[in-house]
């Protein structure tokens, strides 16, 4: 006669646990770089050039 639970076979090897874990850590590891490179700050293409042109509070919310 067939057993039949309402909880399947839930045995899982220990290698297919390791490899359940090294890929979700590894997810979260990409995704933690990802954040980081999202939220730094743009460089400037020119760095020696741009600098110094202007003055401190001049832009978009100099009113003119």
């Amino acid at each position: 006669m067939l057993y039949a639970s309402a909880y399947p076979n839930s045995d899982i090897s220990a290698g297919a646990m390791a490899a359940i874990a090294i890929v979700m850590v590894t997810v979260l590891v990409f995704w933690l770089v990802m954040v980081y490179v999202a939220a730094r700050e743009p460089e400037r293409e020119h760095k020696g050039e741009d600098e110094h042109k202007g003055t401190a509070g001049e832009g978009l919310r100099s009113g003119r």
